[in-house]
């Protein structure tokens, strides 16, 4: 669109085009949505151009920009942005049109560019881009064991930024909790021991999804149980991570169990049926894991008939052996004369066989044991025939007769005279019998003992808890007599209790209500066992109880007869016994505690003394929302968040305005609630979801529509206030946002109906720039003024007489641009880039220098910067030593060094060596140097020429005197001194000639002094003289010989 500013036209003048040009750039630059001119180097040439009113699309595309000028007038075209490229128009002449493409917007910020035209820019801004996030991928998964996992977040730009959460406590983001463009999301997911188990990351609004495999491990408590043969109950105690599945399987029909199935810590009761079996051995498989039952042999032998009677010749007889399939028994003989005729072991029911040998001797009795029990066999004597003598005279005739058949009379049933009756005596096996033979008119007596041999069947006896009348059979020959008894009270018998002959014992078991118990009747000689089983009964009170869900205790009353074992298991692995031992016996009590609950209401069950007790648990369930907000457009929307809680645990949402907020139903556990927002034609609105006590609140942005005056202004670089009119229906509100940092609202950023927003535009100290206010979705573009400043530092350099190279900062504001200049002298060099934008340096280099010293300039956007480099000159003098003798003179030094080279000459040691005269101060010269006369010790000085040093080294002036000159002394000695006389700082040093002579003091001196000394007596006959020398003066000592008085 173009403005409708009247259209501006610039002549120039070619000496001023320069000048006129860096102005308009310098004010002009930044400004948008206007219309400009730009001079060119043809006199009356005038540009104008309009920009886009609007910013451009975050997607990019193309635009244009109109031209107006003179036909005559050349333009170029040339962006100043990579983002923004020239289509068409890239230059022309006269009126034309630029055209350009926007690239698409990534960032989640506006950005500005510009189009150069003919030096001046059109500014163009291009809407910030909405920011697109992606996953690498969706899910993952680890083993129970955990470990670090890692998923990538792909931004569209790096400066969209993201956060990351976890739904879980145990998947814990370690790094890119937030993040900014692209960038990894690690995580660490901790050790399982229980079911496999999901979680998830909300990355970026993104759900990634976390799996890991199940970690339950089991084990059970105990592992063995041995039973007796009447079989038993007990509990097994399953160990295992809470939620861990696990099932209960009997592999033996008679083990039976009170759970197929749990989850975590749990119980598993079992019931081992008695046996009369033989030993066995059976499995159960409860988590996995193997619980062994062995149970103890339960056989029982009913072994008949237990006596056997057999005549002199023997023969074959049986026994019968009643046993359940699978007892084991074996049958051996205790005596020779009975052998085993048939198997002599077996299994189950069976008949044993034996064969009782022939016997001619006595009455003889063995015994057999089968299945344990012992079976007589008792053997009529061999001797059957019997004799009686008769004695007659002879001739005397005798008969002889018997009475019974069974006694038979087998020769002499006559005779006469003395003679042998013979007769023989049947077997029985019934009871004793007497009877007689008449032999020769006298009566023989003849008595056989009894051979009764009884069978008791059966010789046990089952007979439930409800008593009754159950019969023994006896099995024995006519006449035989026998009695039938017990020793048990339970036991009472009704027939039978004494008989003759074969017959039956009738008997009566009495009800009970305790543990089971066993009798024995004695009949016939043998035992007969009564096993009555139990009779106990049992209740519990109460039998259920209601807990709150944070859990509890209770106690349940046992009522059972006096010695009546129960047992109690928990049928639930929340539900705990904590009686120990979980057994009793007659009434007692258990004690038991019940887990709280996170979950639903629940019920589980209790098996004591074969009652069953339940528990009912309320339900604990706590809801959470994954989001507790969200906002919708006003045009509508649907939307959905996420619902947390524990399995089983029920849930609805409801709506508080359905009347625009419509919501899913509930659900179960863990669930997602969608919504949908209907369009809104008025102000902002906000309802709440409830899910079951949890509030979600969805706030629906307003229908209104609005208008801002002005939509743009220019300020100047020092900032200002700006107002823009808003204009909206009543209860419309309205909120203002800033896309730069330096464009603020003092009084507030919002508001309601029409009203006014004030800005604060803060000062620019860079180049010119442009920002965008957002008023409820209008635009109001804020152009300023360039501020920018340029300084130097530092301001200055020295630079040494061989050159070098320095660099100096240049400190412009922003991205301020700059230039510097050439050096106003040819031998400094500018080596790095003579232009730039905000802060930066300057690179040079400087000559070297053989001359004196010297300064240039750099001049940077106005800033000066100085360089002093020194002089190069390198003079030589000669002499640079002087040997003087002590009297002192004049001496002439020479100095050579370059026409230009300026140099000086000072003394050192002004006392003694004068500057006499310099013939020039520059290039090549003379110097005179006048050096005293010198009274003291050698001496050395200095004067510096042409930066040069001559030495000046003087001999040595020193005069020494004593005082006095000798000294007499007598033959006996003594001491004495000499004065030395010199100037200050000459030194002497005394040297005696004599060993009688020593010197005691100022054998070294500087200056004057004194010599100390002594002398020895002397021993000769002859005086005698010495010296003591002083730097070559001579102290004379005489001393007189003994003998002189």
């Amino acid at each position: 669109m173009r403005h409708t500013h009247p259209r501006h036209h610039i002549v120039i003048s070619a000496a001023n085009s320069a000048l006129l040009a860096c102005l308009v750039a310098i004010s002009g630059c930044g400004s948008s949505g206007k219309t400009f001119t730009s001079p060119t180097a043809v006199s009356k040439c005038g540009v104008t151009f309009d920009t886009p009113a609007s910013p451009l699309p975050a997607s990019g595309g193309g635009g244009a920009i109109n031209i107006k000028t003179e036909r005559e007038c050349q333009w170029t075209a040339q962006p100043d942005v990579a983002w923004l490229n020239i289509t068409a128009g890239a230059s022309g002449q006269g009126d034309g049109t630029v055209q350009f493409n926007a690239a698409a917007n990534a960032d989640p910020v506006t950005r500005i560019g510009g189009i150069m035209l003919n030096g001046l820019r059109a500014q163009l801004t291009q809407a910030a881009g909405e920011c697109r996030y992606e996953l690498a991928q969706p899910s993952t998964s680890l083993p129970q064991t955990g470990g670090t996992g890692r998923v990538d977040v792909r931004a569209s730009s790096a400066q969209c930024t993201w956060t990351a959460a976890s739904d879980v406590d145990w998947i814990a983001i370690t790094s890119g909790a937030t993040g900014k463009g692209s960038a990894p999301v690690v995580f660490n997911v901790l050790p399982t021991t229980g079911p496999p188990r999901g979680g998830t990351l909300t990355i970026a609004g993104l759900h990634f999804s976390v799996t890991q495999s199940e970690g339950c491990t089991y084990a059970i408590a105990p592992t063995t149980y041995a039973a007796d043969a009447s079989g038993g109950s007990n509990v097994v105690t399953v160990t295992a991570g809470a939620g861990c599945p696990w099932t209960v399987a009997s592999e033996a029909n008679w083990i039976s169990i009170t759970a197929t199935s749990g989850t975590g810590n749990g119980t598993v009761g079992f019931t081992v049926a008695s046996t009369s079996g033989p030993s066995r051995t059976g499995a159960v498989t409860i988590a996995g894991q193997v619980f062994t039952v062995t149970q103890s042999p339960g056989c029982s032998f009913d072994v008949s008939p237990l006596t056997h009677n057999a005549d002199a010749s023997g023969g074959t007889r049986s026994v019968n052996v009643n046993a359940a399939a699978g007892c084991t028994w074996t049958a051996s003989s205790n005596d020779p004369w009975i052998v085993m005729s048939s198997a002599t072991s077996g299994s189950g029911p069976a008949t044993v066989t034996f064969t009782v040998a022939a016997t001619n001797g006595p009455a003889r009795t063995g015994t057999l044991t089968i299945a344990g029990q012992t079976v007589t066999v008792t053997q009529s004597p061999g001797c059957g025939t019997r004799t009686v003598n008769v004695t007659a005279a002879a001739g005397c005739a005798w008969t002889a007769s018997s009475k019974d058949s069974w006694i038979a009379i087998s020769s002499g049933t006559s005779g006469s005279g003395a003679g042998t009756v013979t007769f023989t005596i049947a077997a029985t096996n019934g009871p004793l019998r007497t009877s007689t033979l008449t032999v020769a008119g006298h009566t023989v007596t003849v008595t056989q003992s009894p051979g009764c041999s009884f069978n008791v069947s059966p010789l046990n006896i089952n007979v439930d808890a409800s008593g009754g009348t159950r019969t023994i059979n006896v099995t024995v020959a006519a006449g035989c007599t026998w009695t039938a008894s017990t020793r048990d009270s339970w036991i009472t018998i009704t027939a039978g209790a004494n008989s003759t002959g074969p017959g039956t014992v009738t008997f009566t078991a009495a009800a009970t209500n305790g543990p089971s118990r066993s009798a024995t009747i004695t009949v016939a000689g043998q035992t007969v066992t009564v096993v009555q089983g139990q009779g106990c009964t049992f209740s519990i009170s109460p039998d259920s109880q209601n807990v709150p869900a944070s859990g509890g205790s209770g106690t349940v009353s046992v009522t059972a007869g006096g010695g009546c074992n129960w047992e109690a298991r928990s049928n639930a692995p929340w539900i705990r016994i904590t009686s120990n031992p979980p057994s009793g016996g007659g009434n007692a009590s258990i004690n038991f505690t019940v887990d709280a609950t996170t979950g639903p209401t629940r019920s589980g069950t209790m098996t004591i003394a074969g009652r069953t007790f339940t528990v009912n648990q309320g339900q604990g369930c706590a809801f959470s929302l994954t989001a507790s907000s969200a906002s919708v457009p006003a045009g509508g929307g649907t939307g959905t968040f996420d619902v947390r809680t524990a399995d089983g645990c029920a849930w609805n949402a409801a709506s508080s305005d359905p009347s625009w907020l419509t919501v899913t139903s509930g659900g179960s556990g863990n669930g997602t609630v969608g919504y949908t927002a209907a369009a809104n034609t008025g102000a902002q609105r906000s309802a709440t979801i409830t899910v079951n006590g949890q509030t979600f609140t969805v706030t629906q942005g307003g229908g209104c529509t609005y208008a801002i005056a002005p939509t743009s202004q220019n300020v100047p670089s020092s900032g200002g206030n700006v107002s823009v009119a808003v204009t909206a229906p009543n209860g419309c509100g309205w909120n203002a946002s800033s896309n730069v940092g330096w464009i603020t609202f003092p009084s507030g950023n919002s508001g309601s109906g029409n009203g006014a927003l004030q800005l604060a535009i803060a000062p620019n100290s860079d180049v010119d720039r442009q920002g965008i206010v957002t008023i409820q979705g209008q635009t109001f573009t804020v152009t300023q003024a360039s501020g920018c400043t340029v300084s130097i530092a530092p301001t200055s350099q020295a630079v040494p007489s061989a050159g070098g190279s320095g660099s100096f900062n240049v400190n412009a504001t922003g991205t301020c641009a700059w230039n510097a200049n050439p050096p106003t002298v040819p031998w400094i060099h500018i080596t790095s880039a003579a232009s730039g934008t905000g802060p930066g340096s300057i690179q040079f280099t400087v000559d070297p220098n053989t001359g004196g010293a010297r300064s240039g300039t750099i001049t940077v956007s106005g800033q000066t910067f100085t360089v002093n480099q020194d002089g190069g000159c390198n003079p030589a003098v000669a002499p640079d030593t002087i040997a003087e003798p002590a009297g002192g003179g004049s001496q002439i030094v020479n100095v050579t060094t370059s026409p230009d080279c300026s140099w000086p000459a000072n003394s050192n040691n002004p006392d003694w060596i004068a500057i006499g005269a310099v013939s020039t101060a520059a290039g090549n010269g003379t110097v005179r140097l006048d050096i005293q006369p010198n009274t003291g010790p050698v001496r050395s000085g200095t004067a510096t020429i042409a930066g040069r040093t001559v030495t000046v080294n003087q001999d040595s002036g020193c005069s020494i005197t004593l005082t006095p000159t000798s000294q007499s002394f007598s033959a006996t000695g003594g001491s004495g001194a000499v004065a030395v006389g010199t100037s200050g700082g000459c030194t002497w040093t005394a040297v005696n000639n004599a060993p009688w002579i020593k010197i005691t003091n100022g054998a070294n001196g500087s200056g004057g002094g004194n010599v100390e000394f002594t002398v020895d007596p002397n021993t000769d006959h002859d005086a005698r003289t010495g010296t003591i020398a002083v730097n070559g003066q001579v102290f004379t000592v005489n001393q007189d010989h003994p003998d002189r008085p």
